[in-house]
């Protein structure tokens, strides 16, 4: 992991997990609160953004959270994310 940085006044929680630099880079919104950046060619995370962070921790201290944001996303990119999200370092943030 390269860093972690909360942004209070606006809420926002920036997982940075590596540079993107040069690299394209696709962003894919999971939810209305989270978005995860990855690297299309080596499929590996670069950064998780999640907005409305304390209030998105409350929400789901209760309820499972959902990432219906993955039913926009076409079924390749998706099967990525799905296998990306059941590895470190993602699994230990959602």
């Amino acid at each position: 992991m390269k860093a972690i940085h909360y942004d209070a006044e606006g809420d926002i929680l920036s997982i940075s997990f590596a540079e993107s630099g040069e690299r394209s880079h696709t962003g894919v919104e999971l939810s209305d609160n989270i978005i995860l950046y990855l690297d299309p060619v080596t499929e590996q995370p670069l950064t998780l953004i999640l907005s409305s962070y304390q209030a998105m921790l409350l929400a789901h201290a209760q309820t499972p959270m959902s990432l219906d944001g993955l039913d926009r996303t076409p079924v390749a990119l998706r099967t990525t994310i799905l296998n990306l999200l059941q590895r470190t370092p993602l699994n230990n943030f959602l």
